[in-house]
């Protein structure tokens, strides 16, 4: 019986084993570099590398993360206007994405015009967490409580100055009427550490990112920011549903690339996304933390941004949040 040697069969069991690509990927091109414009633990980050094995198998291609949280992100997403329209890099962007044109407005860059706009992929909730140890256990009562403190002797803390997590944050100082100081943390984790300490006694974060603190009961939930309720979250009701009904916003997350980027990249990267998110475990996996997924067209993307967009300058203009 002929032998056949260790270094054949291996070669032959691994052909055997290879998992199926799409015939829409390519396994010759270089790594896909996805550039998270937040830090490590927000909620973007989360569901990046919730799905980042998926999709390097769909799209048969390595998926780098690149977490930039600088400058509410624009240090990010000016790093994407630059590259190549090849398809090889893309972000993942949130509300911050087209807040940031009101807040900074000498940007390198066009929010809109300079980014080819590829999926909405979907949201997930915010949530306005207290200290613990706060006699509060809705968003009513926090108010209450920071209004019969002596005025300017308490702080609400948010991951960076014209963050939608700042922007949010303001809108109910605002609507409460609140005489408090603002606290910009450089990202969630030190945000959430001051929130969990006592440095500062309220915050708005997103859920993914906060769950960890909210089951140690570090910090303690009191509202969510925009509806509808999540199952996990039991008796926790929206703003607008506790007497604070001009305030209605959830986070969300869109998939963009250069400008000029092809169509046959957009339809590529659409149909590697929406292969990803579909895996049983990675939609459990973002089921558990209660994002809400339904990658949509490149059409329908461009359309939502530049109304998101139009929304939030009305939104940071009534607010009054200022340049730094």
């Amino acid at each position: 019986m002929p032998r056949i040697n260790l270094t054949r069969r291996s070669m032959i069991l691994s052909a055997l084993c290879a998992p199926a690509i799409p015939a829409w990927a390519n396994t010759n091109r270089p790594p896909l570099r996805l550039l998270i414009p937040a830090d490590p633990g927000s909620g973007l980050d989360t569901f990046a590398r919730i799905i980042q094995p998926e999709l390097t198998n769909a799209l048969g291609q390595t998926v780098v993360i690149e977490n930039s949280a600088s400058a509410g992100g624009t240090v990010s997403t000016s790093r994407l206007v630059r590259s190549a329209p090849d398809g090889n890099t893309v972000s993942l962007v949130s509300n911050n994405h087209v807040v940031n044109p009101s807040i900074y407005p000498k940007l390198p860059y066009d929010a809109l015009d300079d980014i080819t706009p590829i999926s909405l992929l979907g949201t997930l909730p915010l949530v306005l967490v207290a200290t613990p140890n706060l006699p509060v256990n809705n968003a009513k009562e926090l108010a209450g409580y920071i209004n019969a403190q002596p005025a300017g002797s308490q702080n609400f803390a948010s991951s960076g100055h014209g963050t939608i997590i700042h922007l949010v944050g303001q809108m109910f100082v605002d609507s409460a009427k609140m005489d408090i100081v603002h606290v910009p943390y450089n990202g969630v984790s030190p945000q959430m550490q001051a929130i969990a300490n006592g440095e500062a006694q309220f915050g708005v974060v997103a859920l993914p990112a906060v769950q960890g603190f909210l089951d140690s009961g570090m910090v303690r939930a009191v509202a969510l920011t925009g509806r509808p309720s999540v199952p996990n979250l039991p008796g926790i009701l929206p703003l607008a549903d506790s007497g604070f009904d001009d305030i209605d916003v959830s986070a969300w997350f869109t998939l963009i690339g250069p400008a000029k980027l092809p169509t046959s990249e957009v339809s590529r990267l659409v149909e590697g996304f929406r292969s990803a998110v579909s895996v049983p475990k990675v939609k459990e996996a973002l089921a558990r933390q209660q994002n809400i997924i339904n990658p949509g067209s490149a059409e329908d993307a461009a359309k939502f941004l530049r109304a998101e967009h139009d929304r939030y300058a009305d939104i940071v203009k009534s607010a009054g949040i200022k340049p730094e």
